[in-house]
Formats: C-alpha cells, structure tokens, sequence
C-alpha cells in the first residue's frame, strides 16, 4: 500500500469541499497509510458529500491536484446525473441541469457569484441573447479542485439558479498544509487539423507552501492551453415566413397553412487557434487558530483567432421578368426542392465568396478578501468582499470583419432540402455572357476567380463588460451536543453591471464592373483573381469546391482601396444594473425518530432587487436600400440616452430532510423556492431593428427592464442505497412550478423615424435595378415591422426522474458509473402553433456510462455520454420566433494513464473517438439548419506531483 504524507489528507479534504475544524494545523502520522488519489478516490470523495448532505447535491473532486476527470470541466460535469453540456467546436461550452439551460443555472466560485461575458455572433443585435451563462471553456480543469451542484435551494446560497447551483473550489495554502508542487505537460492532437500545427501545447502547475510555523500559506496555480482545429458546417441562415408566389404548396395540409423558404445553403470552413490561459494566486495569514486572512486574485484570458471561409447562395423570394425562384412545399409547408433561374437584369443567380477574419477574446479577473473568525467555540463570523469582472472583446476589437465577393451571374441551381444534407445541382454554362449580355468577355464557369467582384465589407463587434461587486457576511452558531446544531445567518450586498456594445460599420462596392477600358478591353476586377485559392470542401454534394481567400488581406490590398457606393456605420450601448441586497437564516438540526437518524435544514432569504436598464444609441431615420436582398436603416449623428428603471422583492424559503431508515438507506424530501433573472437581452430597453429584406421580413426588437425574474416552486424526493465503499444506487423525483415565464411576442407596427414620418421601404418591388444608398421617403410604401418584445407572463411546470448507480467490483480494480435522467413539462416546443409565446430551452433527457480499471498503477476508463434533441434557441439567425433544435448526440471518451513511480505518471486522452458530428433543425425535421463534421482528439502527456 502505498504512503501518504498528511498534506494528502489535507488535499482530499478540501477537494470533497469539507471545511477543516478550526483551522486545526497538526495531522496524525498514523493516517499516512491512506490511499487518497486516483479515479477511485475521487468517486468515493463525490459519494461521501452526496451522502451527508440534508439536500440533493452531487458532486466531482480532483483525482489529484491539478488532475480532474476529463480536460474540460463543462465535460466533467456532464458525468453528473442530469447535467448535459452545450458543445462549440467540439469542446464543452455551458451546462444545463435537469432541463434547465445556461441561463437558469448560477455558478459560484468558492461561493462568490461569477460575472460572464461573451462574444455573440449574430448578424445583428436583435437575435442574439446576451446570456447570463458561464461558459466553462473559458476555465481549465486542471485548476480546480473540486465542483459541487446543488439541485435543492438553501438560503445561505447565493440566488440565480433554478437548474442548480454550481460551485467551484480551488485550493487554499494552509489547508494543503506542505510543500506541494505538481503539473502537468501534455501534447494536443486535433484530427481536423489542417492549416495550423498538427500537434500544440497545455501546461499546467500548481505550488503550495507555508512557513512562519503555518501560519502564512502562498499558493500559485497557472495552465496554459492551445488547440488548432477546423470545423467543417453546412448551414442556413433561418427559415424565413413567405407568401409562398410561385411556390407549388398543393402538398400542405397543416392548418395554419404557412409556408417557409431557407433564407440561403452555404458550406464554411473555419480555422480556430484557440488560446485559454488561467492563473491564480492566493495568500493566508492566520495569526491565531481562531483567525484567518485570505486575499486571491484569479484570472483568464480566451483568445480564438478564426479563419473563415464560406460558399454560399442567397434564396429570395421575388418576381422580376421571369419566374425566378420556384419551389415545391411539403405537407408542414417546407420549401424543400428549390430552384433557381438567374437574371443579369436583376443581379440574380450568382454564387457569394464570404472571407472572414473573427476574434473572438474575453477577459476575466477576480480579486476577493476574506476573514473568518472563531469567536468562541459556538460561534463563528466571516466577512467576504470581490470584485470581479467578466470582458468580452476587451478594447473594442472588432469580433468578425467579412468581405463579401459576388461570383459571375448566369448561374442556375436546383436544391433539395429533406432534413439531412441539402444537396445542391449547379448549372454555371449560362455564366459566359458576363455580367450583362452586352459585356465582351468569357469566364469559364462559376469558379473562374477572373469573374468575381467585390460586393461588401464589414466590420462589426457585439461586446460587452459583465462587473460583480459583492459583500457577504456571514454567521454561524454551532453546538453538537445540541438537537438544534447550527443556526446561520447573514446578509449580502451585490451589484452586477452588464454593458453590452454593438458596432456595426458596413460599406458597399456593388455588383457593376470594376474598370472596363478600351485598350486593356474588360478586365472586371484586376489582381483580385490572384489572391483567391480554389479549394475541394468537405461537403461535395453541396459545393465540391469553393474559393477560399483572407478577408483582413483582400481589404487591406484591394477593397479598401475602392471608393464605396454605400456607407452605414452605427453604434449603441445598453446597460443593465442590478444592485441587490439580502438577508437570510438557516436552521440546522439533527436527531433521531424511532432510532432513525434525521437532519433537516430549513431557511429564509429575502432579497430585494433594483434595476436600471439604459441605453445610449444613435435613432433610425430612414430605410436605405442597399443591394436586392437587403435594406438597412441609416441612423442619426447625435446619440440619444434614456433609462428606465424598476425594483422588486422576493421571499425565498427552503427544507431539507433526510432520514436513514434502515442502516444505509437515505431517504430525502426537500421543498425550496429560486429565482432566475430574465435574459439580458430581453431586458435592455433600445428599440433595435435587425434583419429587413426587400419584401419582408422587417425584424425589430425591444427590451424590457421592468420584468420579473422567474420564480420557481421545487419539489424533491429521493431514496439512496450505500450498500458499499463508493457504492451506491439512488432515484430522485422532481417537480418544479415555474412562474414569471418570459413571454415573446410579436406586435406588428410601424416605427416612427427620427425625421418625423414612420419608416418607409426604399425600393419597391418592381424596381429590380441595383440603386444603393437609395431611402425612403415619406410618400413610400409604409413598412410594417414585426417587433419582438418580452413580458411576464404563463406559468409551467417541469418534472423529472433521475437514476443513478455508482458499482466498484471489489477489489478487482473494475468499477463503472451509470445514470439516466428523464425530463418532461408543460412547456415543450409547439412545432405547429405559429404564436407559442413560451418555451424552455435545453429540455432533454440525458444518460452517461462509465467503465473504469484502476490497479496497480494502471487507470484506464471509457465514457459515453448521451443527450436527447434540445431547444437550443426560440430564435433563428435570420429570422425570429422561429426555433433552433440540437439534434440527438452521443459521445465516447476515452483516457488511460500509467504511474511510473510516486512522482510521475504518462497519460492518453481520446475525446469524441468515433468523430460523431453536431446536427440542427428548425421548426420541423426537414427544416435543416446546421451540419458539423467533428473530428476525434488526442491528449499525449505526463504528469508530476513532488
């Protein structure tokens, strides 16, 4: 058996998340035979927790310092029983828990309210939410030491999540005790790799130390990650509500008798090289047993420069001369086989080349100060104070700039879309006349780089800065000789601040020829050809090739130097506040009932909350037509500042009971009452008009400040059996009533503009030709807008059932983990009712399964996590009101490793083995609406501990 010193014991504690009595320094050298690390270890630290709880809790404790299940933590949570994860380019992003998605879920870190921030990227500031959700790629695993999830309420815990709430633990100097110093060095293998290094880096360290007898601890953690990959997408933009001209809609039998068009097919390939680096420091000073001092200060920082390239084809619904889209709609009203027949009159019928060169960074830093005193044996005191921040797009770098080229007209398309891959026929032998028929000149077809011509550039950045201030104090008096065992209590004070910026700079070249002059005869755009690279894509039966080009490049030698036919660039800023002040207390108690052991814990929290929404934005004074499929509004000089502001109060009770009715069986029932806070998109009160096409659809979006947060009643009833050593089986049952749903709704209305008349259509309809920078004006055609906005409103309910079991196989060195959750509610996704004004988003049922070895140095362990299909969001890209779903999605993990001695081990990692590929739909299954191809990944490395 292997020899612990006493800093391991020390270590296994603080990793479980159990306090140490009283700052208590001395360990018993007879506990050094422990074994305390290791995949075993860790399972039976998460029970041991699980277990004493008066609620429902489960947790997941580091193997060893700086050593956690799985390298991302979003995926090591998924392992807990109803938690699924959200995945971004093949990598673990956000957690939903028990139906509930990011957004419903408060992260806390060593207790302290997390802020989040968040590069979004939508074309426009209507249809994106700016998410109150942690995003868990941002934090490495190495640098924590222990997760634990709350899924019933307490009144000591911070307030925001519904789901569950998850708190993070890192280490403390004077509970790791000695020296320590461990780290780990690992090479990175993407297989879908193709344009950056085939093989990258991640380190991480960790150094603990005491001195002046124990009673000043310093401890430093830091990790540095690379990954370079590519992501292959076939994707649409959203499904757009048509009138359906022209359109063959025999077939439809549904009875609203809606027909829908894609708003466009394109293929992408984008290059990432991502960077993640953490860092903490933490420093305690504890000059007697009864009083201590600690100051941290934790940081990271994301940076993911992309290369994007996409292929792609505009679909409009329009007439100009001839039929040029036709279509034929299935029975729900699916336009699913489309054809396209180009017009040079009217620019239709030409393939689009979309570079972009996107960065997407954030910033996060969190300095904290506590003190936590013992005043007398029964009662203690702690005071914490953070200041925490959260930036996306630090400095206002610009999130994504796309250069847009048009290909050759005189390019005609057949596409099917049936709920998998669309497929596309391209017919470009009509491409030789050129851009009108009167042009002298030849290109060889769609491909040829010779006929492409600048059309649009554009730069734009959603950011924002996520600040949490945050004082608690807490107290609480304990005796264990005492039925009742502890009363705490406290107050807090939080202000959490969001500003989200929105800047959006666009300029137009047109689709009319470059330079036409008699002695060179045409040449449409020169040196731009040689600057584009014809590549094969991964989706063949879509387009097999595509030309690729670097959108940062193309600008800097070419299009910046054209003289733009059409100019818009705007800003806005909003604010949100929320400054919150709370009070609570909490009994504790515990005793027995007919020889059965009983604890029970029951609360209050008050809180009450002030919220101030603001926003600073430039007002929209007339509709500017700026190609055939796009109008956008031209906005005054002077930016114009309003607020609004409202307040609220909530009573937050809470119960827990467990009772162990025979030896090893725990029954619990728990009643308790949370609060999610709305969307902040939802909230911010500028009236923002986003995606308006010629013919419809004209977008709009208003916040609102005054809403209410969600306020859900929760019910829990479990039954767990410990018949073993880290062994267990259990079943919860829960039912949650949620009330404050926010309500989305469309009010069709005109927008008054900032010159005095409502906003008008700049181009009608039978005007085909291109006259950018064209507006309306007050005798034009009135435009009635479909303005999104949100209120409190319905009520739902949410139930479900989870089964777990946890089995180690004596002492063979073989034990396995398995769990399912089944979710259901009121609050499904109506795919047939066209004014659902409410909807739950990420409910799913979720299952995973662990088989494990552990022996004689020897770990070895096979993962499989499953989630079923999901609402990921109420609103399309292009088009809101209009769902996006998650595809069903299975994923086998795999890791092995081997302890070469006490102080260093080699390991293997293979995430997403059999390279399973991320799928989206919209309101019905044939409304495809993404397809990723993902590729499996490699972690070689070894780690040591000293």
């Amino acid at each position: 058996m292997k020899t612990i010193k006493p800093i391991a014991i020390s270590i296994a504690l603080i990793n479980a998340g159990i306090a140490l009595p009283s700052f208590a320094q001395q360990q018993d050298n007879t506990l050094e035979e422990v074994i305390v690390t290791g995949i075993r270890a860790s399972l039976e630290r998460s029970v041991d927790i699980k277990r004493d709880e008066a609620g429902v809790v489960d947790a997941i404790s580091a193997e060893d310092m700086g050593k956690f299940p799985d390298t991302n933590l979003a995926e090591s949570l998924q392992r807990i029983t109803g938690v699924s994860i959200d995945r971004k380019n093949n990598e673990g992003n956000q957690v939903s828990v028990r139906g509930f998605g990011p957004s419903f879920n408060m992260v806390t870190l060593n207790g302290r309210q997390m802020p989040a921030a968040s590069t979004a990227k939508q074309e426009g500031d209507s249809t994106g939410a700016t998410s109150r959700a942690f995003n868990f790629s941002e934090l490495t695993a190495e640098s924590v030491a222990g997760v634990n999830v709350y899924k019933t309420s307490r009144a000591d815990m911070a307030t925001g999540g519904i789901g569950a709430t998850i708190d993070i633990k890192s280490a403390k100097p004077l509970e790791v005790g000695d020296t320590l110093l461990a780290g780990t060095v690992k090479a990175v293998m993407d297989q879908s790799n193709v344009t950056g290094s085939n093989v990258t880096p991640e380190v991480s360290g960790i150094f603990s130390t005491t001195f002046a007898d124990e009673k000043i601890g310093f401890l430093v953690n830091a990790s540095y990650s690379a990954r370079d990959s590519r992501e292959d997408k076939v994707a649409t933009d959203g499904w757009m509500r048509v009138a359906g001209n022209n359109m063959d809609v025999s077939a439809v039998t549904s009875e609203h008798g809606q027909v829908w068009l894609p708003r466009n097919i394109v293929v992408e390939q984008a290059d990432h090289e991502r960077v993640r680096t953490n860092a903490q420091a933490v420093f305690q000073y504890a000059p007697t047993d009864a009083l201590r001092f600690t100051l941290d200060y934790t940081m990271s920082q994301y940076e993911d420069t992309i290369e994007r390239s996409q292929v792609g084809v505009w679909i409009e619904e329009r007439n100009v001369g001839d039929t040029l889209l036709t279509g034929v709609a299935d029975t729900n009203g699916s336009i699913t086989d489309i054809s396209i027949t180009h017009n040079f009159e009217s620019n239709y019928g030409a393939v689009d080349w979309q570079g972009y060169s996107d960065l997407e960074k954030s910033e996060n830093e969190s300095i904290g100060f506590n003190v936590e005193w013992d005043v007398t044996d029964n009662l203690s005191l702690e005071f914490d104070y953070h200041d925490s921040s959260a930036e996306a797009q630090p400095g206002d770098a610009v999130s994504d700039f796309v250069v847009i080229l048009s290909g050759p007209l005189g390019v005609d398309l057949d596409i099917d879309f049936d709920g998998g891959v669309p497929r596309v026929a391209l017919d470009d032998s009509g491409v030789a006349p050129g851009y009108d028929a009167n042009t002298p000149y030849t290109v060889t077809g769609y491909l040829d780089p010779t006929g492409v011509r600048p059309n649009i550039d554009l730069a734009r950045n959603k950011g924002g800065l996520n600040e949490v201030q945050q004082a608690q104090f807490n107290g609480a008096w304990t005796d264990d000789d005492s039925a009742l065992s502890a009363i705490r209590f406290g107050a807090s004070s939080t202000e959490y601040s969001i500003d989200t910026r929105w800047m959006f700079d666009l300029g137009v070249q047109g689709q009319p020829v470059c330079v036409q002059t008699p002695e060179d005869g045409f040449n449409p755009c020169p040196g731009l050809d040689a600057m584009l690279t014809e590549e094969s894509t991964a989706f063949p039966s879509v387009f097999p090739s595509m030309l690729t080009f670097n959108a940062g490049d193309v600008y800097d030698q070419y299009v910046g130097g054209m003289q733009s036919v059409f100019d818009l660039a705007f800003n806005n800023v909003n604010n949100i506040t929320e400054k919150t002040n709370a009070f609570y207390v909490q009994f504790e108690a515990g005793t027995d009932f007919n020889g059965m052991p009983v604890n029970m814990l029951a609360g209050v929290r008050y809180e009450h909350t002030n919220v101030t929404g603001t926003t600073i934005q430039n007002s929209p004074e007339a509709m500017v037509f700026v190609s055939p499929t796009e109008f956008r509004p031209r906005m005054t000089t002077d930016a114009v500042e309003y607020s609004l502001e409202s307040e609220y109060d909530v009573w937050l009770p809470s119960f827990d009971t467990n009772i162990e009715v025979v030896d090893d069986v725990i029954l619990r029932l728990s009643y308790g009452r949370s609060l999610s806070r709305s969307d902040l998109n939802s909230m911010k009160p500028a009236l923002t008009i986003g995606d308006a096409r010629p013919g419809g659809p004209y977008n709009a979006n208003q916040g609102n400040p005054g809403l209410l947060p969600y306020i859900s009643d929760n019910f829990d009833f479990s039954a767990e059996y410990y018949y073993g050593e880290g062994s267990y089986v259990s079943a919860s049952y829960f039912k949650k009533f949620v009330d404050n749903y926010v309500v989305t709704g469309i009010d069709q209305a005109p927008i008054m503009g900032a010159l005095g008349y409502n906003l008008t259509d700049p181009n009608p309809q039978d005007d085909p030709l291109f006259t950018p920078d064209t507006a309306g004006g007050p005798d034009d055609q009135e435009i009635i807008w479909d303005i999104t906005s949100f209120t409190n409103g319905e009520a739902a309910e949410v139930s479900g059932l989870e089964l777990a079991v946890q089995h180690f196989f004596g002492e063979t060195g073989f034990g396995m983990q398995a769990n399912v959750t089944f979710v259901e509610g009121d609050v499904e996704y109506d795919s047939t009712s066209l004014d659902q004004s409410i909807a739950l988003t990420g409910l799913s049922d979720s299952a995973n399964l662990v088989g494990f070895y552990e022996k004689d140095g020897v770990q070895v362990r096979l993962a499989y996590n499953w989630r079923d299909e999901f609402l990921l969001s109420a609103n399309q890209l292009r088009q809101t009101n209009e769902p996006v779903f998650v595809s069903e999605y299975g994923q086998w993990d795999i890791s092995a490793s081997y302890e070469i001695n006490d102080n260093f081990s080699v390991f293997v990692d293979g995430l997403n083995i059999t390279g399973e590929s991320a799928e989206g739909r919209g309101r019905f299954d044939e409304q495809f609406i993404y397809f990723v191809d993902q590729s499996p990944r490699y972690n070689l490395g070894v780690r040591f501990t000293y």
